[in-house]
């Protein structure tokens, strides 16, 4: 939520810690928000700008299916100098880390895309998700370090999934290259990383992604079902302490939350900035949408 109002010191952080956290969410374009967090008759081009109105950052998703355009990047770059402090993370696209190919070209193209964005100060985080089943391997160890050579402009952040990258060799060299990893809440499961802070490079980053762990691991489930949960205070509280921790080691911290569906995501944004001894203006159909966010 909006770093310009924290609430002293109610956290046990310092302001200039909490100056440094970012809350935000995971993408805007989700039919389900209407009347949940998007008022009746907002069009669909007015969203981006109204949730930056109460949220100081967004991830964008939209950049892992497809390379945006500087054209679309500058209209993204609009919106956010209308306000002050909100920034945007974006993800990379899926051809670097899903598949193989010309990574040289994709790479180009990708920061020509995004251009826009960094020249204007409004972009805080790239962030260069992995599969769950990317293991820790010679080979995967040389696609991270090249992906990070050809992206060395831009503010990386690494999300793997799998527990072989809990490899001193991994977190050396994120050290030397500056780059982050982030802290990510999931369903666990014997392969997974362990809910950790990991204060490594300029940028900290932790992503919610939801607890239904029957969906999560149903190959047929959709999109909607695996990030349908909302976390109670009781699961958020934990992560806490592992936000302010990266913050005082880094410049930044994003804290996003993806478990999207039927707002929820957004719900659990201003928890977390409760947690964290902020406090902001919420939007009027989210606190209908949950009575808890009245309290």
């Amino acid at each position: 939520m909006e770093s310009r109002t924290p609430r002293g010191n109610a956290s046990g952080a310092p302001p200039e810690v909490l100056e440094k956290i970012k809350i935000g969410i995971a993408g805007w374009s989700y039919e389900d928000w209407k009347e949940t967090v998007y008022p009746r008759g907002l069009k669909p081009g007015e969203r981006l700008s109204y949730l930056a109105g109460y949220f100081d950052c967004i991830e964008i998703n939209s950049t892992f299916y497809a390379i945006p355009t500087p054209r679309l990047s500058a209209r993204w770059a609009a919106v956010a100098s209308e306000r002050p402090g909100f920034v945007f993370t974006c993800k990379l696209i899926r051809t670097l880390t899903h598949e193989k190919g010309d990574r040289g070209s994709q790479a180009n193209a990708f920061k020509e895309g995004v251009k826009p964005l960094l020249e204007a100060g409004k972009l805080g985080a790239v962030l260069v998700q992995f599969p769950w089943y990317f293991r820790f391997t010679p080979e995967n160890f040389d696609r991270v370090r090249a992906i990070a050579e050809l992206l060395r402009d831009l503010p990386l952040v690494f999300e793997v999934r799998h527990r072989s990258f809990l490899n001193p060799e991994f977190f050396a060299f994120l050290s030397s290259a500056g780059a982050g990893l982030a802290g990510i809440d999931l369903p666990p499961s014997r392969s997974s990383l362990p809910p950790a802070a990991f204060p490594f490079g300029r940028v900290g980053y932790f992503r919610f992604h939801g607890r239904n762990r029957e969906a999560w691991f149903d190959p047929k489930a959709g999109r909607d079902r695996k990030y349908d949960y909302l976390y109670s205070r009781e699961e958020l509280l934990p992560w806490v302490e592992k936000i302010k921790e990266t913050a005082r080691k880094t410049e930044k911290v994003f804290v996003i939350t993806n478990n999207h569906y039927r707002g929820q995501a957004p719900a659990n944004a201003v928890d977390l900035a409760r947690l964290l001894g902020r406090r902001s203006e919420v939007p009027e159909p989210l606190l209908r949408s949950f009575p808890h966010l009245n309290q």
